[in-house]
């Protein structure tokens, strides 16, 4: 019996798990890694801007999933979030940066609402921008 060079759990599964990012550079994998990596980046540098403390990853994510069932909720019915959006940023915190998030990932609305956020937050700008540039990609 012929014995193939890819392990028998291997084969067809995909990529090879035993390729790192540094034993191949080019590959879309790495690529995406890079991107993701500079998303979630920007993402906390986002949701924790003016906070005075770096907030906890659990939290962070615990707070945008509700804050993104939300408002995919509002626009499953065909309803605007701005009501919503403005419950959410009476208060600073992470509810407020997590309503923004969700809020700019929406397409239509991102204009509206990053003028918004440079109104309330004109040091925050910069801040902002990367986000908004990993938004675009």
């Amino acid at each position: 019996m012929q014995r193939s060079a890819v392990p028998a759990g291997r084969r067809g599964a995909g990529p090879d798990p035993r390729r790192t990012a540094s034993s191949w550079p080019h590959c879309p994998e790495t690529m995406i890694a890079v991107n993701d990596d500079e998303r979630r980046h920007s993402l906390l540098a986002f949701v924790g801007a003016g906070l005075a403390q770096p907030p906890a990853k659990a939290l962070v994510v615990g707070a945008l999933a509700a804050a993104r069932r939300t408002a995919a909720a509002y626009r499953a019915r065909h309803e605007p979030i701005d009501d919503w959006l403005a419950s959410e940023i009476r208060l600073r915190g992470i509810r407020e940066a997590v309503a923004f998030v969700a809020a700019l990932e929406i397409a239509e609305r991102r204009a509206d609402v990053a003028q918004m956020y440079r109104h309330r937050y004109p040091d925050r700008s910069a801040v902002l921008d990367k986000f908004l540039m990993t938004l675009d990609t």
